[in-house]
């Protein structure tokens, strides 16, 4: 339907071809243009009138935010991850040990007790409240994870519970 082609539909074509003769820059005719452009209009109604962004922004009003259990060994370990120190640990060779706490109302207490323990580094000490976990950097030269946990264990009040959830190497 470009300008030079023959078209057959009797006079208006031709009258159409002769204003664009020697228009070498023009490839379209107006009249192309503007089935080109109704065409275009009737795509961006039919997008328009799609059911997607009506299903998107319904799926996203919709959406509540993960809130942490507290009870899975991931959230404990999440409560007193701190990536700096675990990439400096690993560097170094250390081991980074996560532990759940069972039976202390005050876990500030597991960090004094935890930096005094032989081989953790006292700066790397991490505890949660809620959920009640405790974090060390350890060098394994030193101690076992073990053992570092049962040291611990033992300056803690009685009825204190440590147990491992974690030790990354």
């Amino acid at each position: 339907f470009g300008a030079g082609r023959p078209r057959r539909h009797g006079r208006a074509d031709a009258t159409h071809r002769a204003d664009h003769a020697g228009d070498a820059r023009r490839h379209h005719c107006a009249r192309d243009a503007g089935r080109r452009l109704g065409a275009a209009a009737v795509r961006t109604r039919e997008a328009a009138m799609s059911p997607a962004p009506f299903a998107a922004a319904l799926l996203v009003a919709l959406a509540s935010p993960a809130f942490a259990c507290g009870v899975c060994a991931e959230d404990k370990i999440a409560a007193t991850y701190d990536h700096a120190s675990v990439r400096e640990a690993l560097a170094r060779g250390r081991v980074v040990v996560y532990c759940e706490v069972a039976g202390l109302a005050d876990v500030q207490r597991a960090r004094k007790a935890a930096a005094r323990v032989r081989g953790v580094d006292a700066r790397s000490v991490r505890v949660s409240a809620q959920p009640s976990a405790v974090s060390f950097v350890l060098d394994p030269k030193q101690q076992s994870a073990q053992a570092a946990v049962l040291a611990l264990q033992a300056a803690l009040p009685a009825g204190a519970k440590l147990a491992i959830l974690k030790v990354e190497r």
